[in-house]
């Protein structure tokens, strides 16, 4: 039983490494003309932003209108080494930052491996493989995002906590967890879970002098990071998405899709309750009870997806393997995803490249600025040369709907001022309004093989 069950887990890995190679060729393949995940634009907009020394946190509600929404340490992880790459040859940013994750996601790989220890070679090799590149977290691992950054710096934390449990340099061990678990949030401010998980293992385990330690720091080195950082930067990070609605549809799409593309992550449920009845301190278990709840109402909002399950998933998968029970159907309903996925059943095989994007630049090298393109990634630099580039945020429409007042009456005002001197969209939505402008209400001044290019000015 124990060799097939082996097999099993070996097949789901390699249906999941398959997967998760193949649409690493797709999007490389054409890495300036791909978007591989919602938002992607505005993350690059900002690293490319640091990489040209201007800040990366600025009012969403003056031109561009663009937001940073994530925690600081990922965009300068990912601009000082776009930077640094950019400085010894000609690369593009796409290329580079894609590459930075899909780089931690192989850290993530490491980690996973060393908290698998106590399984027999073959279960550690597969189950490393099936938490790091199952299709729940393969394709994140291909994007300009913070998701799989924050998910290896915590599990990373995770694994020095439980070396410090056996280690004779406890404190050492303790405060690399401390620094790893900071990293974790600083990429993405959701990562705030392992804090607690953590001082509660101290605190239930009558530990005091452990966790008044690591509940001080904690709260200590979250405080100092919120005080000294910028009004712009504590918007981005903690207000800046309050006008998004929760939305149970929402929930139940992103929590299926998670259970689907990781099934582990179902089965490691049990694990988990099993695990503290057995011991209420265990930190594993601990950190997926408390992050379960509280990212079901972080997946209900207006344009979440299932990466927010990324943590909880890899926490019940890693309790699921460390008990060993139900491998076999575990491993089937696994190797099942990738396939269902290949064979387009179950969500996207590969992100459609937008190749058109190339013929923007040509076109407006003798048109004048700014502009405005309606698809969001056309007016990336790369794409259009005009400054102020409006890489729009996300949240710009639901702030237009609450009210909010913007700087020179938002887009809409600056079209009808001819602030935004040309408005450039698909040939398809040429009638489809833009924040109350209808782009063929204006003069046409060009139009190639997907794009019509139309101007604010009268004449």
């Amino acid at each position: 039983m124990n060799r097939r069950a082996d097999w099993c887990l070996s097949l789901a890995a390699l249906g999941c490494v398959a997967l998760l190679v193949a649409r690493a060729a797709g999007v490389f393949h054409q890495s300036l003309y791909v978007f591989t995940t919602g938002m992607e634009e505005e993350s690059l907009f900002a690293i490319w932003k640091w990489v040209h020394h201007q800040p990366v946190y600025a009012s969403a509600f003056e031109p561009p209108f663009a937001q940073s929404y994530f925690n600081w340490l990922f965009y300068s992880f990912y601009g000082a080494f776009c930077a640094a790459a950019l400085s010894l040859a000609e690369l593009e940013i796409p290329s580079l930052a894609r590459a930075l994750t899909l780089s931690l996601t192989v850290l993530t790989l490491l980690v996973v491996y060393q908290l698998l220890r106590p399984l027999s070679l073959t279960r550690r090799l597969a189950g490393t493989a099936i938490i790091a590149c199952n299709p729940l977290v393969g394709f994140w691992s291909l994007t300009t995002r913070p998701d799989v950054g924050a998910l290896a710096f915590g599990l990373l934390g995770l694994w020095c906590l439980l070396q410090s449990e056996k280690a004779r340099s406890a404190v050492l061990w303790l405060s690399f967890a401390f620094i790893f678990f900071y990293c974790s949030w600083a990429f993405k401010q959701t990562y705030l879970i392992a804090f607690v998980a953590t001082f509660l293992h101290f605190a239930l385990a009558r530990r005091w002098r452990e966790a008044a330690w690591f509940g001080g720091a904690t709260l200590l080195a979250l405080a100092l990071t919120v005080v000294l950082a910028t009004p712009e930067y504590r918007y981005a990070a903690f207000g800046s998405q309050t006008n998004l609605s929760l939305l149970p549809s929402t929930l139940v799409r992103n929590a299926s899709r998670a259970l689907l593309k990781a099934p582990l992550f179902l089965f490691g449920l049990i694990p988990v309750v099993n695990t503290l009845r057995r011991d209420r301190t265990n930190p594993i278990a601990l950190w997926a009870a408390l992050s379960l709840p509280i990212m079901l109402v972080a997946s209900a909002k207006t344009g979440a997806s299932e990466n927010y399950f990324f943590e909880s998933a890899a926490l019940c998968s890693i309790l699921f393997l460390l008990e060993g029970r139900y491998l076999i159907p575990a491993s089937f309903a696994q190797f099942l995803s990738p396939v269902l996925i290949a064979t387009g059943l179950a969500g996207v095989l590969f992100v459609q490249a937008e190749p058109e994007l190339a013929l923007i630049p040509k076109t407006l090298a003798h048109l004048p600025g700014p502009v405005l393109v309606t698809a969001n990634g056309g007016n990336l630099p790369w794409f259009q040369p005009y400054s102020p580039h409006f890489v729009v945020a996300s949240t710009y429409f639901y702030d237009r709907e609450a009210g909010k007042p913007f700087a020179l009456g938002g887009i809409q005002g600056m079209l009808r001022s001819r602030q935004i001197a040309v408005l450039v969209c698909p040939r398809d939505q040429v009638n489809r309004p833009v924040d109350g402008v209808v782009p063929s209400s204006l003069r046409k001044l060009a139009e190639d093989a997907r794009w019509v290019y139309f101007s604010t000015q009268t004449d």
